[in-house]
């Protein structure tokens, strides 16, 4: 129900640096951008920052339980001992599943926007609906 609400359309100030820019192929791209942004709102916030965490923790995940880090190391050939190295493996985890992370970065958006799109779409189908038939039922009890 709150992302109904949710998909109201921010005030115009919000985005005010986008509103005095030369028109360009560039300031299309921008306007274009600042129109998603009005209208999807925070309904586009809330589901890429839940996708960016789950794919985050996926990743983590997946680093952690079947990575092979020693066996990576051994075929980059880095220096030193493998304990030696094994020592920090929890920050090198981190590091790994961060590039890896990052590497995601258009599946994550591409995602972000087909779930926001549909989510808006599936909410705002439901809420004409819903009164369309309330204007039924006041019809109804207007002919009585």
């Amino acid at each position: 129900m709150a992302l109904c609400v949710a998909s109201r359309a921010l005030p115009a100030f919000v985005f005010s640096s986008y509103l005095h820019t030369p028109t360009s192929g560039a300031s299309s791209t921008r306007r274009r951008f600042r129109n998603a942004c009005l209208e999807y709102g925070i309904v586009g916030s809330i589901v890429h920052l839940s996708n960016s965490l789950l794919t985050f923790g996926t990743c983590y995940l997946v680093v952690t339980k079947f990575g092979d880090i020693e066996g990576v190391l051994e075929r980059l050939q880095v220096a030193g001992s493998s304990s030696d190295i094994m020592a920090g493996a929890p920050g090198l985890n981190f590091i790994i599943t961060l590039g890896l992370y990052k590497t995601l970065l258009p599946m994550r958006l591409s995602l972000t926007g087909v779930g926001t799109w549909s989510i808006v779409r599936y909410y705002r189908c439901r809420k004409q609906k819903k009164m369309e038939k309330l204007a039924a039922m006041q019809q109804y009890h207007h002919q009585q």
